[in-house]
C-alpha cells in the first residue's frame, strides 16, 4: 500500500521517478490512492506482476476485511483468482534503474520467472 513507495518517492531527487508495480488488485487500488493522496507526482503505478516473459498469472482473491498480511501472500496459492498482466522489466522502458526491491512471496520456482541482470 505503499509502506516502502511512500518514502522512496520523497527521497528520490527531483525529476527522478519510482515505479511501483502491484499484482493484487485490492492492493493495488490502495496503494494508488495512497499515492494520490500524498500528491506524489513522481510515482508510476503498475498493475502487474514482474516476471521474464510477458504472460499472465493467476493472483488469488482475498477477502480484506479479515485481518492478514496481505503483502505476504504467495502469487503461488490457487484458490479463487483472477488474471493478471506480467510484463518484464525490459519492457517498461525505464531510462534509468538505480534500484530494484523484488517482493518474490512464492514465485521462486514459477516458470519463466527468474530475472538476470
Amino acid at each position: 500500500m505503499g509502506a516502502l513507495t511512500v518514502p522512496m518517492a520523497l527521497y528520490v531527487l527531483p525529476g527522478e521517478a519510482v515505479a511501483t508495480l502491484e499484482p493484487q488488485r485490492e492492493i493495488f487500488q490502495f496503494l494508488a490512492a495512497n499515492i494520490a493522496l500524498n500528491a506524489l507526482h513522481n510515482v508510476h503505478t503498475y498493475h502487474c506482476a514482474v516476471i521474464g516473459q510477458p504472460s499472465e498469472i493467476l493472483v488469488t482473491l482475498l477477502d480484506y476485511e479479515k485481518g492478514g498480511n496481505y503483502g505476504a501472500i504467495s502469487l503461488g496459492e490457487r484458490t479463487k483468482e483472477e488474471r493478471i498482466p506480467c510484463q518484464t522489466v525490459d519492457s517498461m522502458a525505464l531510462y534509468q534503474c538505480h534500484m530494484i526491491k523484488i517482493d518474490v512471496e512464492g514465485m521462486e520456482g514459477i516458470s519463466g520467472s527468474t530475472i538476470q541482470f
